[in-house]
């Protein structure tokens, strides 16, 4: 998964992670089925807080775009 995070933006880290993920999946980079990375594991992979991830997570599950 690509995910850049721009650290000084005014956009939460959290709403820039669902954002990229979001644009893997209409994309095509990321099926439907395809399982996402556990939370601790991207927490880890991008240096963020595992809240950052969980937040975004949920946004992305409150959509149906994928199931936790």
């Amino acid at each position: 998964m690509n995910i850049n995070l721009d650290r000084r933006s005014k956009v939460s880290i959290a709403d820039q992670i669902e954002l990229a993920i979001r644009r893997e999946i209409f994309n095509h980079y990321l099926s439907f089925n395809e399982s996402l990375p556990a939370i601790s594991d991207l927490a880890s992979e991008l240096s963020v807080a595992e809240n950052d991830v969980r937040v975004a997570y949920k946004k992305l599950k409150d959509d149906r775009l994928v199931s936790l």
